[in-house]
C-alpha cells in the first residue's frame, strides 16, 4: 500500500490595503537579514520586493551611493 502525498491546497485571500501594508512590513523586516540569506533567498526576496513595489537591496545600495557622493 502506497500513500501518495497530496499537494497542499492553496487558499486564495483577498489582499486588502491593510494586508498589503502588513506584508510590506514583514518584507522590510526580512531585508535586515538579506546578507545572511542564501542567494536563492535573496533572489526570492528581491522578486517579492518588486511585486509589492518596494526597492530591492541593490536599488537601495545604488541610491545610497548616489546620495553619499553629493
Amino acid at each position: 500500500m502506497s500513500l501518495k502525498k497530496s499537494k497542499p491546497q492553496r487558499r486564495h485571500i483577498k489582499l486588502t490595503s491593510f494586508k498589503v501594508e502588513k506584508v510590506q512590513q514583514y518584507l522590510d523586516d526580512l531585508g535586515w537579514e538579506y546578507d545572511r540569506m542564501t542567494s536563492s533567498g535573496q533572489e526570492t526576496l528581491d522578486k517579492l520586493y518588486k511585486e509589492f513595489g518596494m526597492m530591492t537591496n541593490e536599488e537601495a545600495d545604488w541610491l545610497i551611493s548616489k546620495v553619499s557622493n553629493i
